[in-house]
């Protein structure tokens, strides 16, 4: 037992670190049933909140630090990864119920956020490769707007690789009847399991694909097995507190890569673009 000199000598927590405890004490109450609904909704949005909070790089790194002491930080990028799987597949079918789709689908809540990301990605890849074509989405799930955007907006060739067959099917069953001659097909299968990676310009590499660091190296490591030399890889990152929602990538991830752009963008946007060529 902490006796009373331990206990005035203990380092009080950032505040911000118990909103974040507090937040994840409760959506750790719901995994496994989380269905969209008013309470969880709202608390995902003040974790969002918390992550795009304006606040200097070392505070962030004191706050992260405080939640990785006990495996909180880890604890909410699964949590994380559930709570947009179930937010996707529940829009997943009311698009692909309704009667007028790409009116359904510009309903949902983060389709601005998907267009700037969209666009600030394009745009960094295309300062990369001008004549950038074809990409490979890895971890596309139910409700890829990421893709559909880049195949219906920007003219890109796409093909989805998405493990959960549930995710893999419905993709295709709302973006089939609006996408006419840009189908985006969908192998389900996990990324470490597909290695016809040549003849894309691209690899994208979701924010929850690999919800560890070895994770993600692991995944990496067959990326650049089965990549050729100078094909370009953009993974989805974060940085500062925004490692409350998604894991960071960084260098040291990326090995046998070289980055070549990296894009941090503030305000409503959340992801990184960390774009990088196969050495």
């Amino acid at each position: 037992m902490n006796t009373p000199e331990q206990l005035i000598s203990a380092p009080s927590l950032h505040p911000l670190t118990g909103k974040v405890k507090s937040i994840h004490s409760f959506l750790k109450s719901r995994s496994g049933s989380m269905a969209p609904e008013q309470s969880l909704n709202e608390t995902f949005g003040q974790l969002v909140d918390a992550a795009r909070t304006p606040i200097r790089m070392g505070e962030a790194h004191t706050i992260l630090a405080e939640l990785n002491s006990d495996n909180t930080l880890s604890d909410l990028h699964h949590l994380c990864s559930e709570g947009e799987f179930e937010l996707e597949k529940y829009w997943a079918e009311r698009i692909r119920a309704a009667t007028n789709i790409k009116q359904e689908m510009r309903k949902f809540p983060y389709w601005n956020n998907y267009l700037k990301l969209a666009k600030l990605e394009m745009t960094a890849l295309r300062s990369v490769m001008p004549e950038i074509g074809s990409m490979l989405f890895a971890g596309s799930g139910p409700l890829p707007l990421s893709a559909y955007m880049f195949a219906a907006h920007y003219g890109m060739k796409v093909t989805n690789v998405e493990a959960e067959e549930y995710a893999a099917d419905c993709s295709v069953a709302w973006m089939d009847p609006i996408l006419g001659d840009k189908k985006i097909p969908c192998h389900h299968m996990d990324i470490q399991e597909f290695t016809d990676f040549a003849h894309f310009d691209v690899v994208v590499m979701a924010a929850l694909v690999g919800l560890t660091p070895a994770a993600k190296q692991e995944i990496i490591a067959h990326l650049h097995a089965h990549m050729q030399p100078g094909q370009l890889l953009m993974v989805r990152s974060v940085r500062g507190l925004r490692r409350l929602l998604y894991p960071e990538v960084t260098a040291k991830d990326l090995k046998g890569f070289e980055i070549v752009k990296e894009v941090h963008p503030r305000g409503e946007v959340v992801n990184s673009a960390v774009i990088a060529r196969r050495i």
